[in-house]
């Protein structure tokens, strides 16, 4: 595929970093081509283009705050059957959040 071509198809990567290797990559080959300006492809994460779609689909008003977030998830720990034998509740909140 040419640097033309693929400028107009949307590539998605694994990760954040492969996404940026591969658009470093695409600007250095416009540099060597001697172009001063270009249009970069649209190059995401797997991850990052599911949260863009997501956050185009649903009004920003519909997303949950992190703070409930948060405490959904505590709520859940604390009424789980594993509770009372927790040391740190709030920790296990936090990762199941994140």
């Amino acid at each position: 595929m040419s640097d033309q071509e693929a400028s107009n198809h949307l590539q998605l990567t694994t990760s954040e970093r492969h996404a940026r290797l591969l658009s470093q990559q695409f600007g250095q080959r416009c540099r060597e081509q001697g172009q001063q300006a270009w249009q970069s492809p649209p190059i995401y994460s797997i991850n990052a283009w599911v949260r863009d779609q997501w956050l185009s689909l649903w009004p920003q008003t519909q997303l949950i705050h992190p703070v409930h977030e948060l405490a959904l998830y505590l709520e859940a720990v604390n009424t789980s059957e594993w509770a009372e034998t927790m040391v740190a509740p709030v920790n296990v909140a936090r990762a199941a959040a994140h």
